[in-house]
């Protein structure tokens, strides 16, 4: 977790300061992103593992999915978390939370 924190560090460092500007004032619907990508990749591979084995008498079978699939399911999953970070970044400031 720790290497993680380094590296997103680093990644804002780099970033030209009009971007970490506006990263900085959008803190928010950045993090609203962050959090959902977080969980959802973790729902969408079980999704895909529960749809691709649903002739197994087991429970789960937890595989690994190909590249392409991957693609598919981050595409879907980004297209999702801008929506999801625009409706809450929406309900936050009409609600003035």
């Amino acid at each position: 977790m720790h290497i993680l924190f380094i590296c997103v560090k680093y990644m804002y460092s780099v970033l030209p300061s009009a971007v970490r500007g506006y990263l900085r004032d959008h803190r928010f619907f950045v993090y609203s992103i962050v959090i959902y990508i977080l969980i959802n990749i973790i729902e969408n591979y079980v999704h895909y593992n529960i749809g691709k084995h649903t002739e197994d008498d087991r429970f789960i079978v937890l595989t690994t999915p190909s590249n392409k699939d991957w693609v598919k399911l981050v595409v879907v999953m980004l297209a999702f978390a801008v929506i999801h970070a625009f409706l809450v970044n929406h309900v936050k400031d009409k609600w003035n939370l």
